[in-house]
């Protein structure tokens, strides 16, 4: 197929032990990804209501696009996995999680834009995918190994069995004989992540991780150790020249034919430099270098010479830099590098382990923590920052033995068992900020990123407002500089690129403007431009928007041209940025759906209480960097702009509720109950959600109140 797609979509039926094919055309207008994955689980998944993970009914669904290993800058490696995840509560919801890499693009090589896992296998399985030869394989012996260990084991059992034994023979005529070089791409969990579902993830290579959501735990219920792909497939694009000159038009945003970058901007052009963005973890001495996901310009990972932190980077990191520094002096040492790849061969999620490292350090702070205190543990926190400690904390977890087994059940459920979850969480001394995920931004200062993750199932992780309106203003007056680009620029470049709104107060992060109806837009704007164009396009986040930008013209990025240009190029089709943005509201429709009938309402959709309660600390939880919250504000008195450092306050709960009708009332939910109207589904052509809602009483009413 000459359109960037494989073809074929992979179903495999888990309690027989078979599988099917349908063709991928079935599924091409929701283009990939999460859009694709979500509507896969709605046609697959018997029972929409159901909110146990392990219930063999549930539906796991992983699917990439068609960019996926083509050369879009910074979007040709991602795939997106969706499942009722273990991670939520008390409701674990429907959710989502991606990854780069070369998993994606891999699966495409060997002829599949997604797979969908059905029912529950009757042994402990392995799947092995190479082209169209699907086999289930026996995964008794793998259940204990980590990530590393199993890729070990099954990569060349992969090869061999494929190639007979001459993979290295590079001769003529392999490519047309269906032969390659290259490695098979592995996804698997830890070990016994069947014990640790909440915090499990799975892994490819070194630290290509699926993260949020705990699918790691989705897979041992369903007696799932791993799956890998190799192919030996094209993939085929409409037009190569668009591609080509799509990224020599993008060449003009970047850096690399300018001699600086002036006055720090964040963004795609530079958000890291080589040899990557963390070689500040891996300690002095240790050399590196640079590392990307399939097709990537940037290679914000890096590879390291004693391989700890191999690929990991930002948030794989943190879990241990607040211990390690602590530990050293304010020092960052090898230790932080050698605990990112022991969490990601135990298959564990960093985001997941920023709150306990900051939890656990409180309470061992306070005394409460330790043998014989309030929390009886034997772990030797004496030693916290060491390697000791961490090797110590991870195996409790996965052996469920000392605190680990009450770790294991997630951190709501853990601080609940404890009896410290109604003082931890008002104080923020537990900083889980809804549906038991961790606090990333605070949504007292970054508002839209809050809103838009209670609104959705999990922290959106969405930097795109993020970069251009708080770190580049942030950073730049914490080092003594003015911002080139004015607060009022700002804004008037916002609106014009925030398609379809295209409204300037959208980024008013004033006391009063967070909880107006143009905040409302941003939040909608930021969880369609995610479901859309990061996690159905599969677009990095890393990378995009670039809505502002140093070597742009008067400072303006490639957002809302750039994207397009790439999508259209492998596909052939002549789609809209705002087509797309669409899109991500269809999107997101189906995933507000399954919720309803997985009971959500508006009651739901809060924060934990100390967010309302405590003044936001410019000391960001997780990290203990300070630094202070510079945003755009607007005073409607005066008509001017400016940014101003909003640290310090608090977010008000009656105007979150007047901030989440205004986003209801947008996004065609009912106001009562925060629920989709039939109105609204079958505008975009979704008159069967509308239907299945209704059977279930949980439709909204036409006529709001």
């Amino acid at each position: 197929m000459a359109n960037g797609f494989a073809g074929k979509i992979l179903i495999l039926h888990l309690d027989e032990e078979t599988y099917e094919t349908v063709p991928t055309s079935k599924y091409e207008e929701w283009i990939g990804g999460h859009g694709m994955a979500a509507a896969l689980f709605w046609d697959y998944c018997e029972d929409k209501t159901i909110t146990d993970p392990a219930d063999p009914k549930n539906v796991c669904a992983l699917a990439t696009s068609p960019i996926a290993g083509t050369p879009t800058p910074s979007g040709g490696g991602r795939a997106e996995m969706v499942a009722v995840g273990t991670q939520g509560y008390p409701t674990p919801w429907f959710t989502r999680s991606n990854m780069g890499g070369r998993f994606g693009p891999m699966m495409k090589h060997a002829g599949y834009d997604a797979f969908v896992l059905l029912g529950q296998a009757k042994r402990k399985v392995w799947i092995s995918v190479v082209n169209d030869r699907v086999t289930f394989n026996d995964a008794e012996s793998l259940w204990g190994l980590d990530t590393q260990e199993t890729q070990e084991t099954l990569m060349p059992q992969m090869v061999h069995d494929y190639h007979a034994g001459d993979w290295n023979t590079i001769a003529s005529g392999w490519r047309d004989a269906g032969k390659t070089t290259q490695r098979p791409a592995i996804l698997t969990t830890g070990p016994n992540p069947e014990n640790y579902g909440p915090l499990s993830s799975l892994v490819s290579d070194m630290a290509h991780v699926i993260g949020q959501g705990g699918f790691g735990g989705v897979w041992a219920a369903k007696n799932l150790k791993a799956i890998g792909f190799l192919g030996t497939k094209s993939i085929e694009i409409a037009d190569p020249q668009a591609m080509m000159d799509a990224r020599l038009w993008a060449q003009q945003y970047t850096w690399g034919g300018h001699a600086d970058n002036p006055n720090n901007y964040i963004g795609m052009q530079d958000i890291s430099s080589p040899p990557g963005n963390s070689t500040r973890f891996y300690g002095t001495g240790v050399s590196s270098r640079p590392y990307g996901c399939v097709g990537c310009v940037r290679a914000c990972r890096g590879r390291t010479s004693n391989y700890y932190g191999n690929e990991a980077m930002c948030i794989g990191f943190h879990w241990f830099t607040p211990q390690d520094k602590a530990a050293h002096d304010g020092v960052i040492t090898e230790n932080t590098a050698k605990a990112a790849t022991l969490l990601n061969r135990v298959g564990m999620n960093a985001n997941s382990f920023m709150p306990i490292t900051f939890w656990l350090m409180r309470l061992y702070e306070k005394g409460l923590i330790g043998p014989g205190k309030e929390i009886d543990s034997n772990l030797p926190f004496e030693k916290m920052g060491t390697i000791e400690f961490a090797n110590a904390l991870l195996s409790s977890i996965v052996n469920l033995t000392d605190i680990g087994a009450d770790l294991a059940l997630g951190l709501q459920p853990c601080a609940e068992k404890w009896g410290r979850w109604e003082e931890d969480s008002s104080t923020g001394m537990l900083p889980v900020l809804q549906y038991s995920y961790g606090h990333h931004y605070d949504p007292r200062t970054s508002a839209d990123w809050g809103f838009a993750s209670i609104l959705t199932d999990r922290d959106i992780n969405s930097h795109d407002l993020d970069f251009p309106c708080y770190w580049t203003p942030s950073q730049n007056y914490a080092q003594g500089r003015e911002p080139d680009v004015s607060a009022a620029r700002l804004a008037e470049i916002m609106g014009k690129k925030l398609v379809p709104f295209c409204d300037p107060e959208m980024i008013d992060y004033s006391d009063e403007g967070i909880y107006k109806e143009p905040c409302a837009k941003a939040v909608a704007w930021t969880i369609y431009y995610n479901r859309s164009w990061k996690n159905t396009v599969g677009l990095c986040d890393w990378a995009w928007t670039d809505l502002v930008n140093p070597y742009g013209k008067d400072f303006e990025g490639m957002t809302p041209d750039g994207e397009p240009k790439f999508l259209n190029a492998c596909t052939g089709w002549n789609k809209s940025f705002e087509d797309v943005i669409w899109l991500g509201k269809k999107v997101y429709d189906l995933d507000r759906a399954i919720w309803q009938l997985q009971g959500r309402t508006r009651e739901v959709e809060i924060f934990s209480d100390y967010v309302y309660d405590q003044p936001q600390n410019p000391k960001v939880p997780q990290t203990s960097y300070e630094i202070a919250y510079c945003l755009p504000t607007y005073n409607e008195e005066t008509h001017e702009w400016a940014y101003k450092d909003v640290s310090g306050r608090q977010l008000d709960r009656g105007k979150t509720e007047e901030l989440k009708s205004h986003f209801y009332r947008l996004e065609g939910c009912d106001v009562a109950h925060g629920w989709l109207k039939r109105s609204a589904l079958e505008a975009e052509g979704l008159g069967y959600v509308a239907d299945e809602l209704e059977a279930h009483g949980v439709l909204g009413q036409e006529e709001d109140e």
